[in-house]
């Protein structure tokens, strides 16, 4: 930083996180930022890279603060490093909510693999808050948007997050056997299985505690159940059914589990008792569905002027802009799979009021769904 100034961004903190341009050149956290897009940082970082294939013959490099690079950078890093290693693999680390920023950064930075954010928030939402399972099967339903072949990488912590016993308490367990049971490649933080606890740095990255623990035992049979199953290691994910409390998903290979998640009581579902928490049961393939022609019409306090419109995730509701929602009522096409939304009045000033409480969720199936404010 001393020696080679030019080769940093003007030392700002970023303010405005929303900011394209300066989430990738201003500061995070006070530390200096390289100016990537300069050819000789570009050289350095470039042949620095192929230094340590060249000497250590790493399998890939996780790629941390992806949000914060260009993507251009990124790409073009891609390709040289392949072009040395065809195996070479990229893990990136892109700190975002919304599948599709995180599926954008994936494309255009050449990430083989890329940490599940989005799915991340939903099991905490889920697991730790007591929300609506549908909201595991909202960022389920995204998984289109990423590019073919991408490995998506699931966890529950790591070390910038609060640790799961501290955040999820006695649902820790809930969230664990979800862990194992959903698509993607499980990723565990060191000390999850000690019961390691924090909510901030420094508590979150305690020290290992190394030894036999029964938490460990446990998800050590979680990691071989998942590893004797085809289903639960890549199988397709389909989803079955939902409501409030209760979403059930099967994963489909040589074999079929289904997967329920109950927020609820304990309850019956197709023969099977299901209580609070997480099951996953043998039961034949549910049969592969396709779009289905949904009547979806609302209620709400409408004044002369106003109109409804849904508003959510995915291209059909607009991206959770109100500017692009579906005013009701309507018909849509949907694919099988839990869509997210929120009704929203237009008002003929322009101005959007947005109903209160949280998501909606939405497993369709041909005919017609009646929503009110």
């Amino acid at each position: 930083f001393h020696d080679r100034p030019d080769w940093f961004h003007p030392p700002q903190p970023i303010e405005h996180w929303e900011d394209p341009v300066e989430v990738v050149q201003g500061q995070v956290h006070g530390l200096p930022d390289l100016a990537q897009e300069k050819e000789e940082v570009y050289t350095f970082l470039r042949d620095a890279s192929l230094g340590w294939i060249r000497d250590v013959a790493p399998d890939g490099f996780r790629v941390d603060a992806v949000r914060h690079m260009p993507v251009s950078f990124l790409g073009r890093m891609a390709g040289d490093l392949r072009a040395a290693d065809p195996d070479f693999r990229l893990l990136g680390e892109v700190f975002e909510g919304d599948p599709a920023k995180v599926a954008a950064a994936v494309a255009g930075g050449g990430m083989d693999a890329v940490f599940d954010f989005p799915l991340h928030f939903a099991m905490l939402d889920v697991f730790c808050d007591r929300q609506s399972p549908g909201a595991l099967g909202a960022v389920l339903a995204q998984d289109e948007r990423y590019p073919a072949g991408t490995e998506l990488v699931t966890f529950l912590d790591n070390h910038d997050r609060p640790r799961i016993r501290t955040r999820c308490g006695v649902h820790e367990d809930e969230a664990l056997d979800f862990l194992f049971a959903v698509r993607g490649t499980p990723s565990l933080t060191w000390g999850t299985e000690a019961g390691l606890v924090g909510e901030k740095e420094p508590e979150n990255r305690g020290d290992m505690v190394f030894g036999d623990t029964e938490l460990r035992r446990a998800i050590a049979a979680r990691a071989a159940a998942r590893r004797a199953s085809p289903a639960l290691s890549t199988g397709e994910t389909r989803a079955v059914y939902l409501d409030p409390t209760l979403f059930v998903f099967a994963r489909v290979a040589s074999d079929t589990k289904w997967v329920a998640v109950n927020t609820g009581e304990t309850r019956e579902f197709h023969g099977h008792t299901l209580p609070p928490g997480v099951t996953v049961f043998d039961a034949p393939p549910p049969p592969a569905r396709g779009p289905q022609r949904v009547r979806l019409a609302g209620t709400a306090p409408l004044a002369p002027g106003d109109e409804l419109r849904a508003v959510g995730a995915g291209d059909t509701f607009g991206h959770w802009d109100p500017a692009h929602g579906v005013p009701l009522p309507a018909t849509l096409t949907l694919n099988p799979e839990v869509q997210a939304f929120k009704l929203v009045i237009v008002h003929a000033d322009g101005s959007v009021t947005w109903e209160d409480g949280g998501n909606r969720y939405l497993l369709p199936k041909t005919g017609r769904v009646r929503v009110g404010w």
